[in-house]
């Protein structure tokens, strides 16, 4: 048996070629378009500014045992806003049967530190007028 040669024309050429970079394009490509990935920069401020969660802040209210009993051990915090180097946050529950408390924390040094604690009045004057300002309606 002889091989047979086939003729193709040009425009038939080009069609098959086009065909088979579009099919070697899209075989198996679902992806997307990469998305540039978005870290979280920590900065007390600006309200809702990164700054730590409520299981952060909840580790450092136990180790201020005097401010957590007082507090009546109040079993978590949530929704923490930040604003100048300031943080407050709200107990999760009451273990006393009253209103939750809310709590107030500095971050000096790096570090956050529980300063305050409460159910009225939390930030008193241990905030600068512009931190109260924008904690205003959220128990400060």
């Amino acid at each position: 048996m002889r091989p047979v040669a086939v003729l193709l024309s040009s425009k038939t050429l080009a069609a098959v070629a086009i065909g088979v970079a579009l099919a070697v394009s899209g075989c198996g490509s679902e992806s997307k378009p990469p998305v540039a990935a978005v870290t979280p920069t920590a900065s007390p401020t600006g309200l809702n500014g990164a700054c730590a969660n409520g299981d952060q802040l909840y580790d450092v209210l136990v180790a201020n045992t005097a401010l957590w009993e007082q507090l009546g051990k109040t079993t978590g915090l949530n929704n923490p806003v930040c604003a100048g180097g300031f943080a407050l946050a709200r107990a999760v529950d009451s273990t006393t049967g009253g209103d939750p408390a809310l709590v107030l924390f500095q971050l000096a040094d790096g570090k956050w530190k529980a300063i305050s604690g409460g159910t009225a009045d939390v930030c008193g004057d241990k905030v600068p007028a512009d931190v109260a300002a924008l904690f205003a309606g959220k128990g400060c």
